[in-house]
């Protein structure tokens, strides 16, 4: 099964397209340790997909000690909801009662500051029923898992990446709690959205076309980097990895003295790079990128 972590933490001015707000609660005096803190939640990732759960365990705990102790960030902050997310994602089945805790008050503080219709909160919905179902409550993971299949079909459509994602988790939710039939008719009509999907991510929108324009007419370095940015964050919202690595990759190879006083833009493209390489399974690369980037922080 799947289980679907958010993507970085927002510590910029330049909110990525896939992450929650920075916290309005934290002074610019606080920046730095926030640009390594949500650093520290993408190698907890990296780590946790590789099944380096103690690893990843220990970097997220310290994070959430410091948020509350240092930063002084409450249980509803953006940030500190990612990190308690990803913290309940990395806990083993010793620990599988303090996830769902933390899931659910992730779930909670999403529906209410976002609404159901939202990424995060759907991503969170997939999380509780995962733990549910790794409980043996698959009856009310069913549930959960249906109704976030339901919210990511209406907000994202049927056939794109991250729905087939949660529709292949509610499929085996399906298999353990004994509806076998069901399941397996899930199971034959994938091939037909995952080639929807790739047709899909093979005609242009409007928005990819007048970001693509956008770049043409760039004629310096400094005009690039939002318009590289900007590509960057579309392809990775509509699960084109590969695609948005090549702009990420692009903005991380700009001479240092491009960025000028926009130093954080740099660690924030070299952050996203590590989470599109991840979502690509190139973990080693991902974790290399992003070690890197905590040695320069």
């Amino acid at each position: 099964m799947t289980e679907i972590t958010a993507s970085e933490p927002s510590i910029s001015e330049e909110t990525p397209l896939t992450a929650p707000a920075a916290s309005a609660t934290v002074g610019t005096a606080n920046e730095d340790l926030l640009a390594e803190l949500a650093t520290k939640d993408c190698l907890a990732d990296v780590l946790g997909r590789q099944g380096r759960h103690k690893e990843a365990e220990a970097l997220l705990r310290d994070g959430l000690e410091t948020r509350k102790t240092v930063l002084a960030q409450s249980p509803e902050d953006p940030d500190m909801l990612r990190t308690m997310n990803n913290l309940a994602g990395t806990l083993t089945r010793d620990d599988i009662v303090e996830a769902e805790m933390l899931f659910r008050q992730v779930l909670e503080a999403d529906v209410k500051a976002l609404g159901h219709e939202h990424a995060y909160t759907i991503t969170s919905m997939n999380n509780v029923a995962h733990n549910l179902s790794e409980q043996g409550k698959h009856e009310a993971a069913e549930d959960m898992q249906r109704r976030a299949v339901e919210l990511s079909q209406t907000l994202r459509g049927p056939d794109h990446p991250e729905t087939l994602d949660l529709m292949d988790n509610l499929r085996d939710f399906l298999r353990v709690g004994g509806k076998p039939d069901e399941a397996e008719r899930m199971l034959r009509a994938r091939p037909a959205l995952h080639h929807q999907a790739i047709q899909k991510q093979k005609e242009p929108d409007e928005k990819e076309v007048a970001l693509r324009k956008a770049l043409e007419l760039c004629h310096t370095d400094v005009e690039r980097i939002p318009a590289l940015r900007n590509l960057a964050e579309l392809f990775e919202t509509k699960g084109r990895y590969d695609e948005a690595e090549g702009y990420f990759q692009q903005l991380v190879k700009l001479p240092a003295d491009v960025y000028g006083s926009r130093d954080r833009d740099l660690q924030s493209s070299k952050r996203s790079l590590g989470v599109v390489l991840s979502r690509q399974r190139k973990y080693k690369e991902a974790e290399e990128v992003l070690r890197g980037l905590l040695v320069v922080q």
